[in-house]
């Protein structure tokens, strides 16, 4: 009997609890923006002047975006980007946010996505009525809440988020523009349209958030300065004939990937050249980075950050990687890259290894029992690196360089998981430019120019 009394008490209260966590988070949503926005963000802004138009933009990261709206917008994949356009022109112009991201999202859009849910309040409280009268008491207080959070939350995004606008002569457009979420390096074009014509301007922004494998690296640390040393295009040539054909694994015991690209630039170049085609950074090894690889490999979801596996290079694993995926990180092109001593032109040279994954596959290689398959010709990735940077102009010279030669079709190599592949063994070569600038290919046995294929 007592056991009964004491089912009846709790059954009793149990809707009355079920309330609690729809109180609190109406609750909850009803100071968004109370803070005032910190606007730390504005001593990092990138600037750009053409004639009579200043532009400044800056990205913010997660816990800003949280601070400045009042809500968590990058669990929504929503980055508010900071564009402050001045014109001292005779004439006006026309910002357009779709050049920005063509799946911007309007403030009272990205807002909506953060309402309380009214009628989930009136319909849970609705049900509960037939249960415990009671619990039907505070709806009206709770509804009435989440209505006014809810368009105080519209107020913030209307008022700190742009769309289109018409900036005036002697005027300024300030505020925040809502594109999809992206870290480390966000390539951020500002395009305005007036009667002197189309403008736009071209930012590669850093993204406060996470921490990437290569700021784990101290460069400068690498190399003795008497170890430093600087080539021309016979040296360069040299140089790069003499690496060994691939990649090996950390005894180098192994062979592993071929190494069949070469980049000279310095490592914010690279960042914002990659950047341009699309490609992302990539996060050390963690659990939390292994929770999330896992996660992506069997849910197919995209993890546009995943961590590389290690191969190595001159005593060490790759110094950084980069890629660039698909649907899913089980589709994706990616880069390691090592630092060199070698100097061109006063420019550091990058040794790497560029190869498509195409699917996803058990082994028992890997430490977590899986691991891509690798497309057995590498060699069109490495073509496609060289083709996109021609694409992009930022190439100021490309060539090929023969290495050991490539094994017959016949007679595959085979790297650190088992995949088999050919090569014709050549090495591409790029020298990367900070502005749009022409190309000139080098005088060596280079196959073809890849825009020809």
């Amino acid at each position: 009997m007592n056991r009964m009394r004491q089912r009846a008490s709790v059954s009793r209260f149990a809707p009355l609890i079920l309330t609690l966590p729809l109180a609190a988070q109406l609750v909850a949503c009803g100071s968004p923006g109370d803070a005032p926005p910190a606007e730390t963000f504005r001593d990092r802004a990138l600037t750009q002047t053409d004639g009579d138009l200043t532009v400044s933009v800056a990205v913010l990261g997660a816990n800003e975006s949280e601070r400045v709206f009042g809500a968590p917008l990058a669990t929504k994949g929503i980055q508010p980007v900071w564009l402050n356009v001045r014109n001292t022109g005779s004439g006006p112009y026309v910002f357009l946010p779709a050049a920005m991201d063509p799946r911007y999202y309007s403030p009272l859009e990205a807002a909506y996505r953060f309402h309380a849910q009214t009628q989930a309040v009136l319909l849970a409280h609705g049900v509960m009525m037939y249960l415990f009268l009671p619990a039907l008491a505070p709806t009206p207080y709770f509804y009435l809440k989440a209505k006014a959070a809810n368009r105080e939350l519209d107020e913030v995004f209307v008022g700190r988020a742009i769309e289109s606008a018409i900036v005036h002569p002697g005027d300024s457009l300030s505020g925040f523009v809502l594109v999809t979420l992206d870290l480390g390096v966000k390539e951020v074009s500002v395009e305005l349209v007036g009667g002197q014509g189309r403008k736009v301007f071209e930012f590669f922004v850093e993204v406060p958030g996470p921490t990437f494998d290569y700021e784990l690296t101290k460069f400068g640390d690498l190399y003795p300065p008497d170890s430093i040393r600087h080539v021309g295009d016979d040296g360069l040539e040299a140089a790069l004939t003499a690496l060994p054909c691939c990649t090996s694994n950390e005894k180098g015991t192994r062979p592993g990937d071929p190494l069949n690209i070469a980049i000279v630039g310095t490592l914010h170049e690279i960042l914002d050249a990659f950047a341009a085609l699309g490609w992302t950074e990539t996060e050390p090894m963690s659990f939390d980075a292994a929770v999330r690889s896992a996660r992506s490999l069997f849910l197919r979801q995209p993890y546009h950050y995943m961590p590389v596996s290690a191969q190595y290079h001159s005593g060490r694993s790759q110094d950084f990687a980069l890629q660039r995926t698909r649907r899913s990180t089980d589709e994706r092109l990616h880069m390691r890259l090592w630092y060199t001593p070698i100097r061109y032109n006063g420019a550091p040279l990058w040794v790497g290894q560029v190869n498509r994954d195409i699917g996803v596959r058990m082994t028992f290689r890997t430490w977590n029992m899986t691991t891509h398959n690798a497309d057995p010709r590498p060699d069109g990735a490495r073509d496609d690196v060289i083709a996109g940077l021609l694409a992009v102009q930022l190439a100021q010279a490309v060539g090929y360089v023969a290495g050991e030669g490539g094994p017959a079709d016949s007679v595959p190599r085979h790297n650190l998981t088992g995949d088999p592949y050919f090569t014709d063994g050549y090495t591409g070569v790029v020298v990367l430019s900070d502005t749009v600038t022409t190309v000139r290919f080098f005088g060596w046995g280079q196959l073809q120019d890849p825009t020809d294929q």
